[in-house]
């Protein structure tokens, strides 16, 4: 009796151990703003429910994606601008944008309604948001996306998303406050070592195809 609540116990415990090593913890406050890649997030639970990678991809298909700017600083934790490039990439080539694949949601700073600014395209992105969004140090998603993939160069492959600076002139990506556009603040990547070489999320294994898809979604993109 005593072996089998043992088993059960030590059942338990492999359970709990396997739940935490798959949960998605916030990245550590480093003293610098850090830009995450989420499946997954909200303003109670963060990241908990997601993670840094899918374990198949899907042509066809919208995925979702959660650009996330962790420990913002400022005096007045009011985020004014945000600037970074994004690469997605198999095999060691870029992915083209509109050919090998496209956004069908696609929404920047969703908590703000205010007006917003800049430059919108698949791999670089400018943002301006004229009055400002408070954010008191918290999280803030920068943009939410369901990445669709129409066609790729090479099916099975790994796929990887890296983030990068943005504007040739600067080592990182950055940001500003609302009201004072002249200090820039630097963003680094949730990457390994925080190295723009290294991917913050990627796409695993084999690609499942969709043999029956309307072409509404696809028609979507080119709106």
């Amino acid at each position: 009796m005593i072996n089998k609540r043992m088993a059960v116990v030590s059942a338990l415990l492999v359970l709990v151990l396997c739940t935490a090593a798959n949960a998605v913890d916030p990245p550590s406050d480093e003293g610098t703003a850090i830009v995450c890649m989420y499946t997954y997030f909200d303003d109670v639970s963060g990241p908990a429910d997601g993670e840094v990678f899918y374990p198949e991809y899907l042509l066809l298909t919208p995925m979702d994606l959660y650009t996330v700017l962790y420990y913002p600083h400022g005096v007045n934790q009011t985020l004014g601008s945000f600037d970074y490039s994004v690469r997605i990439r198999q095999g060691g080539a870029d992915l083209q944008f509109g050919v090998d694949y496209g956004y069908l949601t696609d929404q920047w700073v969703p908590a703000y309604s205010g007006e917003i600014g800049g430059i919108h395209y698949g791999t670089s992105s400018f943002i301006y948001l004229y009055d400002g969004f408070y954010h008191g140090g918290e999280p803030v998603v920068i943009r939410h996306s369901q990445l669709f993939l129409m066609n790729l160069p090479l099916p099975g492959a790994d796929i990887e998303v890296f983030f990068e600076p943005y504007h040739p002139s600067y080592d990182h990506m950055i940001y500003t406050e609302h009201g004072d556009a002249e200090t820039l603040y630097d963003a680094l990547p949730n990457s390994v070592d925080h190295l723009h070489e290294n991917p913050v999320f990627v796409l695993q294994g084999d690609v499942v195809s969709v043999e029956s898809r309307s072409l509404s979604s696809v028609k979507q993109l080119f709106r």
